[in-house]
């Protein structure tokens, strides 16, 4: 067994990458065990096949990659790994294996796989690469859709951030990639925009651990 303790934390991001990838196929090549201890929430998917996260000396949750990304075990491990948004969610009816919650004023059916009851404590979490932004002229409003206004526009090459606000008053991070359907992906600071989710891309977590 190799102990690696942020073994790549003096590096640049160029060879940092690069020896992500070495070190990989190393593993790979030598058959051991590696543990690597990090706090770069990005190192630890992309070089893992499990990821434990730890709060105070306990493993919160121990998983794969992509189950620790995509379904952690609570708001604690969510917020450790990589930006999320956070929605205050109120529990109206339960049926079968699906919910009806309000989240910032609107009625949302979602699914219910942890099978929540009505008096369960929750907030919907929805990574900001799930967030579906469409300008005013693009798109004819749905019920499901979400008034906002652009707030700030961060340009990172590949993708754009966006600090969105709705009339709420709740700011939300959402990302948006450039593809062969929106090359320019231009954005104003003050301009008014639709967003929305598709249902089953969130995930509902309980609030101070109260969930049935």
């Amino acid at each position: 067994m190799l102990l690696l303790d942020e073994p790549m934390s003096a590096l640049d991001y160029r060879l940092r990458k690069r020896m992500q990838i070495e070190l990989k196929a190393l593993q790979r090549e030598i058959g051991s065990t590696f543990i690597c201890v990090t706090h770069d929430q990005e190192e630890a998917l992309s070089m893992s096949d499990r990821v434990a996260v730890m709060e105070d000396g306990i493993i919160t949750q121990l998983a794969t990659p992509k189950e620790v990304y995509e379904e952690p075990n609570d708001i604690a491990v969510a917020k450790f790994i990589d930006e999320a948004n956070f929605l205050d969610t109120k529990i109206l009816n339960v049926t079968d294996n699906m919910i009806t919650v309000e989240i910032e004023g609107k009625q949302i059916v979602l699914k219910n796989p942890r099978q929540y009851s009505i008096d369960s404590n929750v907030t919907t979490l929805v990574r900001p690469e799930d967030l579906k932004v469409w300008g005013i002229n693009e798109v004819m409003p749905s019920e499901k859709m979400y008034r906002a206004s652009v707030i700030e526009v961060v340009y990172k090459g590949s993708t754009v951030d966006l600090i969105l606000e709705l009339s709420t008053g709740t700011r939300l991070l959402a990302t948006e990639f450039f593809d062969e359907d929106d090359e320019e992906l231009e954005y104003r600071i003050g301009e008014k925009v639709f967003i929305e989710w598709f249902p089953g891309w969130e995930v509902i977590l309980p609030k101070d651990d109260d969930f049935e």
